[in-house]
């Protein structure tokens, strides 16, 4: 090794001091060992945590050391010295396998006083703590004093004590979570056992991490909350009744196996320790090591990249940082909306590139996000985090708080639209690479601090008017069109990458450039195109089309009776259903009213009051089932899966309407529309059927006819109304 890279590791005797370490040996030095802010938040789950119990079972079952692999730490030059009053080491890599040794270690340390406090008398059951076939005190307390040492070894890990310093935990987990687990740690010093006499007990009050102080990192508090459960969950379990399949069966084998166990984590768990010296290439470095096996994710190369661009300049880097956990508290709290970070960031790199296509490689990502922001990545990472603010800020209550604040009367309104682009997000995951690039093209930080400040509601209308588009948008791409799914996301990603107008959905493009960004006319929900209606009454349950009839039923109603919708979060997929059931041909109160139905529909001299067939929709809709959907033996492509059958219909009343027939022939038994018509007599304002037009139970027969003329009158206002201004609802 030349002299120069050796330069990159701590020495001793200018040798690199690069050797195996325990657990032990590693953090037992009078030191401070933090995850740097380049590093994102604590994530294993429940395997992770059961595979790295099991492999520490299986080693004390072998009774052999356990390699845990390279361990990469970073220090200034003068802090690699034991002796070093304080000093603090950046942990680069082996941040999940770490902390949860650290969630061990401090529940091994709680345990002593589970239940009242370990019981050692217990093991004189055992043979070896006996003496002539009689439990020996003498060996029961060379146990405990054995236990006692290894909890010594445990606290010298976790805890940094210094005279006239205040508690601290040697491992200073990343920022997202920092204080509460340090907080957790140093908890532990505060169990003891609890007299009789006493009501609280210190150890079931401190088991849990706490989440209650900030709002901030939910989900990682709440991960690593599991974890701690389940590592409880784990040891108490062998205080209980130990473990037969380690050969350790029964409580008194169990607190052996316990110390067992801890004797292995302390000095029998190893680490190849490579103590590298805090230069300005660390990051090089950390980026090669984490490329070693499993490459780095987007968010981590675009993290360094913004990171080491300014290397030179500690308070800019500082404010980078800043962005970064402000980016990764808001991926907590849409993550209903974003799979993870990286999600998030394809999707808006997809709207700030130039390819209509968008980028399938991490590569193209960072050169797309490369030429963007390399002149100033602070300023870029501000404008990815107003895009995803502001994504926030739309669905999770801050737009229809400040409506409420400037017009109450708009409240329903915009409640209404963030429901439905809710919905959207639902049924399209492209559409969210549209809706980003409104907010980094046309809504920048600028307009929504003027929209903030705005006296009225006139400031808002841009930013209402767009969601009302994108909205018609992304329901004319991806049902009443039906466009493919290449096409659709050339659509949604070069209108994002070119959007300059809060009006999206008006503009149109002509037939000889079908490939452009804003919709052809006859790509417009205006009933025009036969194809294209179909597209939208016909919705087969899958679980895909089961979330499209849900949000038409809802847009519909959005469109019929604003004032009557329920916009809360119980509107989703799960309570959509059918009103004349799939099993209708298998039921003859149901087969026999729809054939003669049928029958008539299909006559020459067919006329009914409510069904215009001559023209328009109701004569598509009409030649539709007579050409393509009437089928007396399955279900899945027929005439059931029109619009007009579908209903939404919250609670368990859906499951008691079940297949009934429609009017029961048993007066012992109600019919579908006696559950309904009793269900809605008595909880009117706590569920609602969509839609309201002609309320099935208020029908005293229900079939063919109705299914039909609902099917009109829904698709008939939605064509006619999409066109239809935001300020006329």
């Amino acid at each position: 090794m030349s002299a120069g890279y050796k330069k990159k590791f701590h020495r001793v005797n200018d040798e690199v001091d690069i050797k195996p370490r325990s657990f032990y040996e590693l953090f037992g030095e009078k030191a401070i060992y933090q995850i740097p802010a380049y590093q994102r938040p604590y994530s294993w789950g429940k395997k992770e945590v059961e595979d790295l119990i099991g492999d520490i079972e299986q080693a004390v079952q072998k009774n052999e050391d356990w390699f845990m692999g390279p361990i990469f730490t970073a220090s200034g030059e003068s802090e690699h010295d034991a002796r070093h009053e304080k000093k603090t080491v950046n942990l680069l890599d082996g941040q999940q396998r770490i902390t949860t040794l650290v969630l061990i270690s401090r529940i091994l340390i709680a345990l002593e006083h589970y239940d009242g406090g370990i019981d050692y008398s217990l093991i004189g059951e055992l043979e070896e703590f006996q003496e002539d076939g009689v439990a020996c005190s003498e060996k029961i307390e060379d146990f405990k004093e054995s236990r006692e040492k290894e909890i010594k070894f445990l606290k010298d890990i976790l805890f940094y004590d210094a005279p006239g310093q205040n508690d601290m935990a040697k491992f200073q987990t990343d920022i997202s979570c920092r204080e509460d687990l340090q907080k957790w740690i140093l908890n532990v010093k505060k169990i003891r056992r609890v007299r009789e006499t006493e009501e609280t007990a210190t150890y079931d009050k401190y088991r849990d991490l706490n989440t209650s102080s900030s709002n901030d990192f939910q989900i990682t508090k709440k991960t690593l909350n599991q974890n701690i459960s389940l590592i409880y969950d784990y040891f108490e379990g062998l205080l209980k009744k130990g473990n037969k399949s380690l050969g350790y069966e029964g409580a008194a084998n169990g607190i052996v196996l316990i110390n067992h166990i801890t004797k292995f984590i302390t000095r029998r768990l190893y680490f190849i320790h490579i103590p590298l010296v805090e230069k300005n290439d660390i990051l090089d470095i950390f980026e090669s090591i984490n490329n070693r096996g499993k490459k780095l994710n987007l968010t981590d190369i675009i993290k360094f990249k913004t990171i080491k661009s300014y290397i030179n300049e500690s308070a800019e880097q500082e404010k980078v940082n800043n962005e970064w956990s402000k980016l990764y508290k808001r991926i907590e709290t849409l993550s209903g909306v974003f799979k993870d970070s990286d999600d998030f960031l394809e999707k808006y790199i997809n709207c700030i590139g130039s390819s209509p296509n968008g980028y399938t490689t991490n590569s193209k990502r960072l050169d797309v996000f490369t030429d963007s922001y390399s002149s100033n990545y602070l300023s870029g990472m501000k404008k990815v985090n107003h895009v995803l603010e502001m994504v926030d800020f739309v669905l999770n209550g801050g737009l229809v708080k400040l409506l409420n604040e400037k017009q109450q009367s708009h409240k329903p309104k915009g409640l209404a639209l963030v429901r439905l682009v809710s919905l959207v997000f639902n049924i399209s995951e492209n559409s969210k690479v549209l809706f980003m690039g409104y907010f980094n093209n046309v809504h920048g930080i600028d307009q929504q601090t003027t929209m903030k400040r705005s006296s009225g509601l006139e400031g808002f209308l841009p930013l209402l008017i767009f969601l009302w588009q994108f909205i018609k948008y992304s329901i004319s791409v991806e049902i009443y069109a039906d466009l493919k799914a290449n096409i659709a996301r050339v659509k949604f990603c070069s209108l994002a990458q070119a959007i300059d107008t809060c009006s999206i959905y008006d503009r149109t493009t002509t037939e000889t450039n079908s490939g452009n960004k804003f919709l052809l006319e006859k790509q417009k929900m205006n009933g025009n195109n036969p194809a294209f209606l179909k597209n939208l009454i016909f919705q087969q349950f899958t679980s895909t089309k089961k979330r499209e009839t849900t949000l038409l039923l809802f847009y519909f109603q959005f469109l019929y009776k604003l004032s009557e919708l329920d916009t809360s979060s119980r509107i989703d997929d799960k309570s959509c259903d059918h009103i004349v059931p799939q099993t209708w041909h298998q039921k003859a109160c149901w087969k026999n009213q729809i054939q003669l139905e049928w029958n008539d529909i299909n006559s020459d001299d067919f006329h009914h009051v409510d069904i215009n067939h001559s023209e328009g929709i109701g004569k598509v809709v009409v030649d539709y089932i007579k050409e393509e959907l009437w089928n007396e033996e399955s279900a899945e492509d027929s005439f059931v899966q029109l619009l007009g059958n579908k209903m939404y219909l919250l609670g368990a009343t859906n499951s008691k309407k079940g297949n009934k027939c429609w009017v029961s022939d048993d007066e012992n038994s109600k019919g579908a529309r006696d559950v309904l018509t009793e269900h809605f007599s008595n909880n009117s304002n706590s569920s609602y059927l969509i839609p309201t037009y002609k309320m099935p139970h208020e029908e005293e027969k229900f079939g063919l006819y109705n299914i039909i003329s609902r099917t009109i009158f829904i698709a008939d206002k939605i064509c006619k109304d999409s066109n239809k201004k935001l300020n006329s609802f």
